[in-house]
């Protein structure tokens, strides 16, 4: 039973294949041909590089107090909560730069 179901799946992915054959020859075009796809995921991913470029510099900002204490992850994290920042660990680290 289970190679027929092999062979059906097969049968399937080879019509599939042939489909996209067939819509290229025809012109069409499959994935991020498009220009304005690729300029709107390109503009999406630039305002979240930003936006989080800017959240580790606020992170960094309110840390600076801390700095010359040499202090752990774990009372970084502490001030960090008490200014009103919910951060997780990956994320201070990042913005730590470690």
């Amino acid at each position: 039973m289970a190679s027929v179901a092999t062979f059906e799946r097969k049968r399937i992915a080879e019509r599939i294949k042939d489909g996209f054959c067939v819509g290229r020859s025809n012109g069409k075009k499959y994935g991020y041909h498009n220009d304005n796809t690729k300029a709107g995921v390109i503009k999406r991913n630039m305002k979240r590089k930003i936006e989080t470029q800017q959240r580790y510099e606020s992170i960094l900002e309110c840390l600076r107090t801390l700095h010359k204490e040499k202090p752990t992850e774990r009372v970084m994290l502490a001030h960090l909560e008490q200014a009103g920042y919910s951060v997780s660990r990956n994320t201070l680290r990042k913005a730590l730069g470690k």
